[in-house]
């Protein structure tokens, strides 16, 4: 029942009873009242099979208090190929001018029907005013049956316009990932327009080949480009200078070079000869199609 002028407004209720999915139980209730779009007042619960998803709460001008619950022991139940356990807690308040908001999401195992799988899922996030954290960690990633990442851990702290982010994963055996950022947002732009400025203060890679990043680097982000400024890193006994780095839909360009750069690093252990070190420079630019160069020359040593 409802209006539909000057403005929508009415009560919503359904019920659901002797349905299927994928072979397991459907049913849920719900009761909403809606005045406009931007107010509502109610709650909303499906069950299937052993899974149960509740919504309650409200939202409207004068402010938010919503809750949202799911827990699904038995996403195989659900089907689409899905398998392994979710449960999700969140609740939003505030304003929609200065929402609050509070998750929490864990997983003991994921399947997705493409083969992959994901294990030790944790998600615990907040948002307060413009006061923002976040830790989040995955214990395995498989992509058709290879262990891509064995640790991702993912944290965040500070202001949407000032905090810090990191990075640490573990990719495969033999390769240690970090990464450090410090910027922000204007949380007051919209949507459409948000731009993240800040640097990277660390970036390195541990394995055969180690990259580390020597000086904090310029970096923005939005929808519309990407642009990396002035990155020094050291490579494989050398270094390598990423002078310009800039991305739009419509094109990208870079340039930059590198010297030093040990191809076999830790042969030189295994031999008496010294390493095969290259240098060089690049300079590419793609619009229509891709334009540029790229020298790479022998500074010393021998591949043998």
């Amino acid at each position: 029942s409802g209006q539909l002028s000057p403005h929508i407004s009415g009560v919503l209720k359904y019920t659901i009873q002797n349905s299927r999915l994928a072979k397991s139980p459907v049913s849920g209730s719900g009761e909403i009242t809606f005045n406009g779009f931007n107010a509502l007042d109610g709650k909303a619960e499906l069950k299937a099979g052993s899974n149960h998803l509740v919504v309650q709460g409200s939202m409207n001008e004068k402010g938010n208090a919503l809750h949202l619950r799911l827990k699904a022991p038995d996403l195989a139940q659900l089907g689409f190929g899905l398998a392994g356990d979710l449960h999700i807690s969140a609740n939003l308040a505030g304003s929609f001018e200065a929402p609050g908001l509070n998750l929490k999401l864990a997983s003991k195992h994921l399947h997705f029907p493409d083969n992959r799988s994901v294990s030790g899922v944790t998600v615990d996030a907040g948002l307060h005013n413009e006061a923002i954290a976040l830790e989040a960690s995955i214990e395995h990633y498989d992509a058709h049956e290879k262990v891509a990442i064995k640790k991702l851990m993912i944290g965040a702290q500070g202001k949407i316009s000032n905090h810090i982010l990191s990075v640490n994963a573990q990719i495969n055996e033999d390769i240690t990932f970090r990464l450090a950022a410090a910027g922000g947002v204007d949380p007051k732009k919209s949507l459409q327009s948000l731009r993240w400025i800040g640097q990277f203060t660390e970036f390195a890679v541990l394995g055969e080949m180690p990259v580390h990043l020597l000086s904090p680097a310029a970096f923005s982000v939005s929808a519309q480009a990407i642009s990396l400024d002035q990155a020094r890193f050291s490579l494989s006994g050398g270094f390598a200078n990423i002078d310009q780095l800039h991305w739009t839909p419509g094109d990208w360009k870079t340039q930059g070079n590198f010297s030093g750069i040990a191809l076999l690093p830790g042969s030189q252990q295994a031999s008496n000869q010294s390493q095969l070190q290259l240098g060089g420079h690049w300079n590419f630019v793609s619009t229509q199609q891709l334009t540029g160069d790229l020298k790479i020359f022998r500074e010393r040593g021998d591949w043998y």
